[in-house]
């Protein structure tokens, strides 16, 4: 693969900021959005496997298949079920589709490439996919490695604390409050209403970084691409 593609496919992901800009001032700590929808990401839009909940769940993976059934309170997720089982899940419980490290040839390339652009250890990005019905997604949560959203289909809503609040372990989740508390033990709610919303359509990339809470919104039927860029020790 050739040092132009690799730039190429790395630099649609967060254009319109130049690569070396989106190196020196974003990664890994500021969250970033955007919607140019370059040429290259239309490689990654138009894969038949992404088009259909038959074609993703087809697709060879390297992990588990999960049904998150976010439409229905206390039902746990179900790992690893049949490719059948899963698009009746999908098609008549509303429910959730995660399917984990795919290993599609061109989703594979994208990984490699990423890599090479953050100049990161081969094969530390990894591509996990979400296809989900309208209506609210997982709650309030945080990841402990920074992601980039590509949406492949329909629009989702993503809600992103802001990058002034405390990350990680520093806030609770309680519903839909995220919770501050003191060194003195006492709890404060935090205003949700500051939270930064992102309206994701297809072509769109949201980077968040590790340790940003965040919730989602599927405003109609979704698929989405989450690449996994666990940060480590860069190569020389």
């Amino acid at each position: 693969m050739s040092t132009q593609v690799t730039v190429n496919r790395f630099s649609a992901m967060v254009a319109p900021t130049e690569l070396d800009a989106f190196l020196n001032d974003v990664w890994p700590y500021q969250s970033h959005f955007s919607q140019a929808v370059e040429p290259p990401m239309q490689e990654l839009m138009t894969l038949p496997g992404l088009q259909s909940i038959e074609g993703l769940v087809a697709i060879p993976r390297r992990a588990k298949c999960r049904i998150h059934y976010t439409h229905e309170k206390g039902r746990n997720p179900e790992t690893n079920v049949p490719h059948d089982e899963m698009v009746r899940a999908f098609n008549a419980s509303q429910a959730t589709i995660y399917v984990q490290q795919l290993q599609e040839p061109t989703i594979r390339a994208w990984c490699q490439d990423v890599d090479a652009a953050l100049k990161i250890t081969p094969g530390t990005a990894r591509v996990n996919a979400f296809t989900s019905p309208p209506g609210r997604g997982l709650g309030w949560h945080w990841d402990d490695h920074e992601i980039f959203i590509i949406q492949v289909r329909g629009t989702k809503r993503w809600y992103l604390a802001p990058e002034d609040w405390p990350r990680g372990k520093g806030l609770t989740a309680e519903g839909d409050d995220l919770i501050l508390t003191h060194e003195n033990g006492e709890q404060a709610r935090r205003d949700i209403g500051e939270c930064r919303i992102f309206d994701l359509t297809p072509g769109s990339v949201l980077f968040v970084p590790s340790d940003v809470w965040h919730t989602t919104e599927t405003k109609e039927e979704s698929l989405h691409l989450v690449m996994n860029v666990g940060r480590n020790v860069p190569m020389n």
